[in-house]
């Protein structure tokens, strides 16, 4: 008798421990885009919480935005998302030549699996620190909060400069910058 109950007890034990759901929290919810556009969201008009990493025709840009109470502690945080979102429009950039350069090329150079490697490596330790331009905006609330929002660029040049640097790749080098002259 007792070789019955205890299967029993056991499957009724994991349905019942399987069953409960207990209800999600989420602790920071991204504003909607009606909340960030009320004055209750002091961002500033070049701060999107929904694009934080861009280029244009001159210059990549990365935007961050870290909250503390210390305000050297948000600054440093806040700084460090804008640089890796810089880093990111980058990325994205001398991938987009990349793969133009692997589709057009019938010996394989630019789509090797260690020349990818590479360029993600050179990408992430580039140098660009003394070349950016920091614009950053300050905020502290009634709860002694600092908010802090930082927007780097750094000009296309300078960016190609410093992965040129890291790579040691001659010939995509040599392709970044004849894009940039178009």
């Amino acid at each position: 008798m007792m070789k019955l109950y205890l299967p029993v007890l056991f499957i009724l034990f994991i349905f019942v421990s399987c069953a409960t759901v207990e209800e999600a929290t989420v602790d920071d919810p991204e504003p909607s885009a009606d909340e960030v556009e009320t004055a209750e969201y002091a961002a500033p008009e070049w701060y999107s919480y929904t694009n934080r990493s861009y280029s244009d025709s001159v210059s990549f840009t990365g935007v961050g935005l870290a909250s503390s109470v210390d305000e050297a502690d948000a600054r440093e945080k806040a700084k460090s998302q804008a640089v890796a979102n810089l880093k990111l429009s980058v990325d994205r950039y001398a991938e987009n030549v990349r793969t133009d350069q692997a589709e057009q090329s019938s010996d394989g150079e630019f789509s090797s699996p260690g020349f990818i490697f590479d360029l993600r490596k050179a990408i992430q330790n580039m140098s660009i620190a003394d070349e950016m331009e920091t614009t950053d905006e300050h905020i502290e609330n009634e709860d002694s909060v600092h908010q802090v929002y930082v927007k780097v660029t750094l000009s296309m040049g300078a960016a190609l400069n410093a992965l040129e640097n890291e790579l040691n790749h001659a010939g995509f080098t040599r392709v970044l910058n004849e894009q940039i002259a178009l």
